[in-house]
């Protein structure tokens, strides 16, 4: 009768074992699972942050860019104006001369001169530079001589 207790009592703990494999087999699918998943939204993640950076990385250097070439426009535009003071305009500089004659004449003004200086002042137009190739127009344009641009 011992045998059969016995054996009663080993397939029980058989199917106790069995039962614990079964749960043991059970939790590491869910465990694996989990992990599955995890990565899964893990490289979701990291993916949406790719599609979501790529963009605004390159919207940052588009700006960068922008802005240095704003630098480089402005230095260059007072790089011409001081080579106008350092060189010159010859209508300025055949102007300037006409007034220091008059003022060095005594102060008699002369309509002549005054006539002539009104002259030069109004055929001096006022010129724009086109903000694609920089070449210098007369204010009276719409669109620039070089490259056709709408001024």
């Amino acid at each position: 009768m011992e045998s059969i207790f016995w054996q009663a009592d080993n397939r029980k703990q058989q199917r106790d074992a069995a039962v614990i494999a079964k749960n043991n087999q059970d939790t590491l699918f869910f465990v694996l699972l989990a992990i599955g998943i995890i990565s899964i939204l893990a490289t979701l993640a990291s993916v949406a942050f790719l599609i979501v950076s790529v963009p605004l990385l390159l919207l940052a250097y588009y700006y960068y860019d922008q802005g240095r070439k704003t630098k480089t426009r402005i230095d260059q535009t007072q790089l011409e104006i001081r080579q106008v003071w350092i060189d010159g305009n010859p209508r300025l500089d055949a102007l300037s001369k006409d007034i220091f004659n008059e003022l060095s004449a005594g102060h008699n003004t002369r309509p002549t001169s005054q006539q002539a200086i009104q002259k030069e002042i109004e055929r001096e137009t006022v010129k724009i530079r086109c903000p694609y190739c920089r070449t210098i127009n007369p204010d009276s344009s719409a669109n620039c001589s070089h490259c056709g641009a709408r001024l």
